[in-house]
C-alpha cells in the first residue's frame, strides 16, 4: 500500500464591477484545473453592479464555488483577506476578475511554485494606460525603500501562496492590511514568472489616479516607519536651508539699512518652521490615526451573507489511497 498525495487549491477573487467577466472568468478557471481538485473563491466588495446576484447563480450551477458579499467596500486587500480566511486550498491563488489575468495560467503558477512559499506572475508588457504603468514603478521603488522588496520583483496581484504563508498571513488583525507588505515581512522564498498581460474582458479599470495614490499612501504608512525618517531628513535639510537664508538676510540687514525692521526675522522663522513642521505633523498625524483605529479594533471587514459551495474541498482525507 502507498500513499499519493494530491494537493487542494484555492483561486480567491475579490470582485467589483464585474458581473459580465464572472462565468467567464470561472468557465476559464475550471478548464485550466479540469484535473486538480480546486475552489473558487469569490470576494464581493460591495460592488454596485449585480456581481453579487452573478456570484449565487455560480455557486448554483458550479461545484467548488463560494460567494462572500461584504457589508461595504473596504478595498481589495481587506476582501482578499475575507478570500484568504475562508479558502482550505493547500495553495492559493490570488487573482483579479478582469481577466487581465489568464487562468490558463495558472497551472504555471502551482509548477513554478516549488519549494517557495510564493510565486509572483511578472509582465515583460501590461496593457494598461502609461501613468498606470509609471505608478506601478513608483509604487515598486517605494516598496524597495520602504518595505525591504527585492530588486526586480514585481508585487503582482497575480500569484499563488502555500498554506502556511497564507496562515501567517491571515494572523494580521490590523484596520489596513497590506497583502503584500505583509508576504514580504514573512518570507523571502519567493519566486516569479513571466506571463502574459490581458486586456480587460469589458469596461474601465476601478483604479483612478487618486484611488491608486491614496492606497500607496496608506500601504506606505501601514507597514514601515520610514515615512518618519524621511520626514526627519526633509526637516533637517529644510532647516538648513533656512538656517543659510537667515545668514544671508541677517548680512543684508548690516548692509542695506533699508530693510524693514523685523522682516528678516520673520521670514527667517517661515521658512526654518513651517514646511517641516507641516510635513512632520501630517505623517505623524497619519500614524496615530492608524494606532487609533487598531486599538478600536476597526474591523478590516464585515460579511454580510454567504453561499455554501455545493461540493467544497474535503477537511479529511487529503491523501488518495491506492494499493
Amino acid at each position: 500500500m502507498w500513499y499519493c498525495y494530491v494537493p487542494r487549491f484555492s483561486i480567491v477573487i475579490p470582485v467589483y464591477r464585474s458581473e459580465e467577466s464572472l462565468p467567464v472568468l470561472l468557465q476559464r478557471i475550471n478548464a485550466a484545473l479540469t484535473d486538480s481538485e480546486h475552489e473558487v473563491i469569490l470576494v464581493d466588495d460591495c460592488s454596485p453592479d449585480r456581481s453579487w446576484e452573478v456570484i449565487k447563480d455560480l455557486n448554483r450551477r458550479h461545484h467548488g464555488v463560494m460567494g462572500l458579499s461584504l457589508r461595504m467596500n473596504v478595498g481589495q486587500d481587506s476582501a482578499l483577506m475575507a478570500g484568504l480566511r475562508a479558502s482550505t486550498g493547500d495553495f492559493v491563488v490570488l487573482m483579479d476578475d478582469d481577466l487581465q489575468h489568464a487562468p490558463e495560467d495558472i497551472p504555471r503558477l502551482i509548477a513554478s511554485i516549488g519549494d517557495g512559499d510564493i510565486c509572483y506572475a511578472s509582465y515583460a508588457q501590461k496593457e494598461q494606460a502609461a501613468w498606470k504603468n509609471l505608478g506601478s514603478w513608483l509604487n515598486g521603488k517605494m516598496a524597495e525603500w520602504f518595505l525591504g522588496k527585492p530588486r526586480g520583483l514585481y508585487l503582482s496581484p497575480f500569484k499563488i501562496m502555500c498554506r502556511g504563508l497564507v496562515d501567517e498571513v491571515c494572523r494580521y488583525e490590523g484596520a489596513y492590511p497590506y497583502v503584500d507588505g505583509l508576504i514580504l515581512r514573512a518570507t523571502s522564498r519567493i519566486k516569479q514568472i513571466e506571463v502574459r498581460h490581458h486586456e480587460r474582458f469589458f469596461g474601465r479599470g476601478n483604479y483612478g489616479l487618486v484611488k491608486s495614490l491614496r492606497v500607496a499612501v496608506r500601504h506606505m504608512t501601514g507597514f514601515s516607519v520610514h515615512p518618519l525618517r524621511l520626514a526627519a531628513i526633509v526637516g533637517a535639510w529644510i532647516s538648513a536651508f533656512g538656517f543659510g537664508l537667515l545668514f544671508y538676510y541677517i548680512v543684508s540687514f548690516f548692509w542695506h539699512q533699508d530693510t524693514p525692521a523685523g522682516w528678516t526675522t520673520l521670514v527667517t522663522l517661515v521658512l526654518c518652521l513651517n514646511g517641516a513642521t507641516l510635513l512632520s505633523l501630517g505623517l505623524v498625524g497619519e500614524y496615530v490615526g492608524r494606532s487609533y483605529l487598531t486599538i478600536n479594533q476597526k474591523p478590516q471587514y464585515s460579511v454580510w451573507q454567504a453561499t455554501v459551495p455545493i461540493s467544497s474541498l474535503p477537511t479529511e482525507g487529503a491523501q488518495d489511497k491506492q494499493d
